[in-house]
């Protein structure tokens, strides 16, 4: 099993308004996601990176791309590693879900592993794509450091 670095992306816009940014909101970094993203790359400076991934979307891209550029690995595209589908939830605070969905919300706030977002995904769903992209990393073995960068329900759920 290779070293992993497991990366949540930098800030964005909804994570400063408190928004469920899943799979349907591909928002990009704020300046100060990219400032998150250039010390991280300050402090990996160092390292050896033999490989990165990436989720698809663009918060995750643009660290992956600010985090990797001074080790010349070609970054890898993998959908998998997306956040998941919050359907009709996202881009809505908590207040907004509590008011809407209640029974969602309170789900949510306790961390049922049986919920499904409405017109999205199970967390059961989720669960079983974010665990294909573990075949991707069983190639490198104990010499070797793999950078991924997702989302933080991803990398909970790596």
């Amino acid at each position: 099993m290779p070293r992993l670095y497991l990366v949540r992306h930098g800030q964005s816009e909804y994570n400063v308004s408190r928004r469920f940014a899943g799979a349907g909101s591909d928002v990009a970094l704020t300046a100060a996601g990219v400032r998150q993203a250039e010390l991280l790359r300050d402090r990996l400076a160092s390292e050896k990176i033999d490989a990165v991934y990436s989720s698809t979307m663009k918060r995750a891209l643009s660290t992956a791309g600010v985090v990797s550029e001074k080790h010349g690995v070609e970054i890898v595209s993998c959908p998998e590693l997306g956040e998941i589908n919050y359907g009709a939830v996202e881009g809505k605070t908590f207040d907004e879900v509590s008011f809407e969905y209640p029974l969602l919300a309170k789900q949510i706030y306790g961390a049922d592993p049986k919920i499904r977002f409405p017109g999205g995904e199970s967390f059961e769903e989720f669960t079983r794509r974010i665990c294909r992209f573990l075949d991707r990393i069983t190639k490198y073995d104990d010499a070797q450091t793999v950078l991924v960068v997702a989302h933080g329900g991803s990398i909970r759920t790596l």
